[in-house]
């Protein structure tokens, strides 16, 4: 008679099981899933250049795996903070993983980079850095040392958002910020505290490119021209306590596009 009752009981509690189990299951392929999304950057030093490159497929050996990507560039120096020519610290980001000589990691230290440094992260929204040691080091004084780059710093801004920031940085060379060409989305450039010696060229319509875009230099010498181009979008150039070709009387380009 009571039978019944004691084996839909049984049921309920399967059913309960079940249930647990399939949470729990499903909280296990979220977080797969936010493993996947992270990107992998390709880092090369190539003669004297540094060369990153995301989207990178580490099986593979190529750029094909679109993803965002956050990397750091920062100055090495000594223990008593004077600074390593041509060494950086190379730092990945957000579960952003470098992949170098076959193998990944987060975070790594190269030598040699005597030449520029050419950055291309890829697609989806990706943000590069690239700093000055860390400030309060000893021997560093109180904003840390400039990051040297003895040539040109390249970056190429692909679909999606990109942010680039240059905090405390001396380029010997040109610095060149172009839109990949035919790419609409956004791009954002922030210099502080920089001394450019080559021309500076920012270029967001490449090839008919467009998107916004907000492009601030702060606190910066620029020994050559600048030239900076937009194209259709919301447009936004801030100069602020900087100083441009003051010794070479230079021409100094904004077009803010249509």
């Amino acid at each position: 008679m009571f039978r019944p009752i004691r084996r839909q009981k049984k049921v309920r509690g399967s059913v309960r099981e079940a249930a647990r189990k399939a949470a729990r299951k499903l909280a296990v392929e979220s977080l797969e899933e936010r493993v996947v999304l992270s990107g992998i950057v390709h880092v090369d030093v190539f003669g004297t250049n540094l060369n990153l490159t995301g989207d990178w497929d580490h099986i593979a050996g190529t750029p094909t795996l679109p993803s965002g990507n956050y990397v750091e560039v920062q100055q090495a120096t000594t223990g008593a903070g004077g600074l390593i020519q041509g060494r950086f610290i190379v730092t990945g980001k957000s579960n952003t993983l470098l992949s170098i000589d076959g193998t990944l990691t987060d975070s790594v230290t190269v030598n040699g980079v005597n030449g520029s440094i050419n950055v291309d992260l890829g697609s989806n929204d990706d943000t590069f850095e690239l700093k000055g040691s860390p400030a309060g080091l000893p021997g560093g004084g109180p904003n840390g040392v400039p990051a040297l780059v003895m040539g040109n710093v390249n970056i190429s801004n692909d679909l999606g958002s990109n942010k680039n920031v240059l905090d405390n940085v001396q380029i010997n060379g040109a610095l060149n910020v172009l839109k990949v060409a035919g790419t609409n989305s956004r791009s954002e450039l922030t210099v502080t505290d920089a001394l450019i010696k080559a021309p500076v060229t920012v270029d967001n319509q490449v090839g008919g490119g467009g998107g916004d875009s907000a492009t601030t230099f702060r606190g910066s010498h620029l020994e050559q021209q600048l030239t900076i181009v937009n194209a259709s979008g919301l447009d936004f150039v801030n100069i602020e306590d900087s100083d441009i070709a003051k010794a070479t009387g230079a021409i100094t380009t904004i077009n803010n596009g249509p």
